[in-house]
C-alpha cells in the first residue's frame, strides 16, 4: 500500500505526524515517523515500544488504531487512525498551562480511556 503525504499535524523532538492518504482509494490516515537516532538520543526507545504494542494490543473506541507500523534504517513509521486535533502532549506544549476546566475535562478522559483499557 503506498500513501500521499499531505499536512504536517505536530512537530515534536524526535517524532512528526502528517496526515496521508491512501493512493488507491483516499482513505486518510496518520502517519507517525519517528527518528531512530533522536528516539536513542533522547532515551525514548522504551516509551516507543510500549506505545507500538499498546497500540497493536488495545482494541478501545478511547485509543487510536494502529493499522500498520514498519521501518527502514532511520525510521519508525506508524500508520493510524486520524482523528483532527492534538495530543495532550502537543497541548501542553502549546498551552503551556490549562485552565481547571480544561485539566478536569482532560483527567475525566483519561480515567475513563484507564477504565477502558484495563
Amino acid at each position: 500500500m503506498s500513501f500521499q503525504l499531505e499536512e504536517i499535524d505536530a512537530d515534536v523532538d524526535y517524532y512528526r505526524v502528517r496526515s496521508c492518504r491512501t493512493e488507491n482509494i483516499g482513505e486518510i490516515f496518520a502517519l507517525k515517523k519517528l527518528r531512530k537516532s533522536d528516539m536513542l538520543r533522547q532515551g525514548q526507545v522504551e516509551h516507543v515500544r510500549f506505545e507500538r504494542n499498546l497500540l497493536v494490543e488495545v482494541d478501545s473506541q478511547c485509543i487510536v488504531k494502529l493499522f500498520y507500523s514498519f521501518q527502514d534504517s532511520n525510521f519508525l513509521y506508524l500508520i493510524m487512525e486520524y482523528l483532527a486535533g492534538v495530543d495532550i502532549m502537543t497541548l501542553l506544549m502549546r498551552e503551556d498551562i490549562l485552565s481547571e476546566d480544561v485539566a478536569r475535562f482532560y483527567i475525566a478522559e483519561s480515567i475513563l480511556v484507564i477504565h477502558s483499557i484495563h
